[in-house]
């Protein structure tokens, strides 16, 4: 339920934190249960970015209460934002597509608590196991075809249009991984890296960019709930395909690419990037994961993937950047 580029508890992930930017997230839930009038609270799932609780509203029954590990989150790449517009940012999608029968939380409460702010939900029914990759396919072919929220600005934006936004964090990760690979080429400019990027911003469609098995939660063979909208951005639908083709070499990742290309077929054709673009879209997402693999959760073996996966869609992506 994170972000790859989060922060992680154990590491020196943390070393843009301090004390001051963690939530006393025990004590947001007790203010919350105590304003609410909630009973029977309990933890019922964590993720390196919220916590999430479990309690029983007299209102509205089973709630989720989710609370931020941090006021402000610092990712490489991107500008900073608060927790509150990321709480907000789920709220606002959910909203959208809940009543679309989409299987997302009804936001029900947005609590600001003295320390910190509390989104709570509807209590969505399931497990993060036995997910079936046909239904993931089926279910972004109809997010894809489902109109975007209106206004909605997404904080992986950073306040640009999505090809200036990917083309900056592209070349900030470049430049940071060249620490470690220093063989790398010199990273693209971020004004040449947005032109190669530019069609992504056509045929724009709302975007999950986090599709991994922790994030769907399954009942009775079937999708129950899908969570944590950090990621969302407004893109071209390929952009969502090349980023779980490169997650689904990672086996955390927990979902069959083959499959949810076919059940994506099902209800609609598949989305194309021309290969250079595609290969570029997917570079983006390598040097993410590299930034994880090399500084944040060291990991030789993935580093050495890593390097492959960066040299052949440099290769490949060549012409777009030259």
């Amino acid at each position: 339920m994170t972000d790859l580029d989060s922060p992680t508890p154990g590491t020196n992930a943390n070393r843009s934190y301090d004390s001051t930017d963690v939530v006393a997230v025990e004590d947001a839930v007790a203010e919350t249960v105590e304003r609410l009038g909630l009973v029977d609270p309990a933890p019922a799932g964590l993720g390196l970015e919220f916590v999430v609780h479990r309690a029983h509203s007299p209102t509205y029954g089973p709630v989720a209460v989710r609370v931020p590990r941090y006021h402000v989150y610092r990712f490489p790449g991107r500008k900073p934002f608060s927790a509150t517009r990321s709480l907000r940012q789920e709220w606002r999608i959910c909203a959208y597509l809940h009543p679309r029968r989409f299987p997302v939380a009804e936001p029900l409460e947005m609590v600001e608590t003295a320390a910190g702010p509390v989104l709570v939900s509807r209590f969505l029914p399931g497990e993060p196991e036995g997910v079936d990759s046909g239904q993931v396919g089926e279910l972004l072919a109809r997010l894809h075809g489902t109109p975007v929220p209106p206004g909605l600005p997404p904080l992986d934006h950073d306040g640009y249009p999505v090809a200036e936004a990917t083309g900056r964090r592209l070349s900030r990760r470049w430049g940071q991984l060249r620490e470690y690979l220093p063989d790398l080429p010199e990273a693209p400019s971020v004004e040449r890296a947005t032109a190669a990027l530019a069609p992504v911003g056509r045929a724009a469609v709302l975007l999950h960019l986090d599709m991994r098995a922790c994030n769907l939660l399954t009942e009775h063979a079937r999708i129950t709930g899908w969570v944590d909208w950090t990621c969302a951005m407004v893109g071209h639908p390929g952009m969502e395909l090349a980023r779980l083709s490169e997650y689904a070499q990672l086996p955390e990742n927990g979902l069959r690419e083959r499959d949810v290309l076919a059940g994506y077929r099902d209800r609609a054709p598949l989305p194309v990037l021309e290969p250079a673009l595609d290969a570029l879209v997917r570079l983006d997402t390598v040097l993410m994961l590299g930034v994880i693999f090399f500084s944040y959760a060291p990991d030789p073996t993935r580093q050495e993937w890593v390097r492959g996966r960066i040299e052949e869609l440099t290769a490949r992506s060549r012409e777009l950047l030259a």
